[in-house]
This record gives structure tokens, C-alpha cells and sequence, in this order.
């Protein structure tokens, strides 16, 4: 039963939220599993959550966010 957005989030809120739900059904859901078993979460993923804007959102970018 889906009871729609929250009245605080806006249209942004929306699209971050999407993409982020999107990337984890892709890139993360499929090997959480192994992740776990082995202790550690492989480096390109890092740097993909990076490339995707998701580490250190509320730094500016000219600062690496």
C-alpha cells in the first residue's frame, strides 16, 4: 500500500531517492551475501557510490562531495 510522498520531500528528494534504490538493487543487493561472508566490501563499489554522488553528500564538491 503506497500512501505518497512525504509532504517535506520535493521533487529532487524524489529522483535522489530513486536512484539510490536503483543502484542498490543493481549494484549491492545482488552480492550483499557474499560481502557479509567475506568481512569486506570490494573497492569499485566505493568507487562507484562515489562516482554516483552518494559519499559525503552534504560536503560541497569543490571539497570531494
Amino acid at each position: 500500500m503506497q500512501l505518497g510522498e512525504p509532504s517535506w520531500m520535493n521533487e529532487e528528494h524524489v529522483i535522489v531517492r530513486d536512484s539510490v534504490q536503483k543502484f542498490i538493487a543493481a549494484e549491492i543487493a545482488p552480492h550483499y551475501e557474499a560481502w557479509e561472508e567475506a568481512g569486506i566490501v570490494p573497492r569499485d563499489i566505493w568507487n562507484k557510490l562515489g562516482e554516483q554522488g552518494l559519499l559525503s553528500p552534504d560536503m560541497p564538491e569543490e571539497y570531494g562531495g
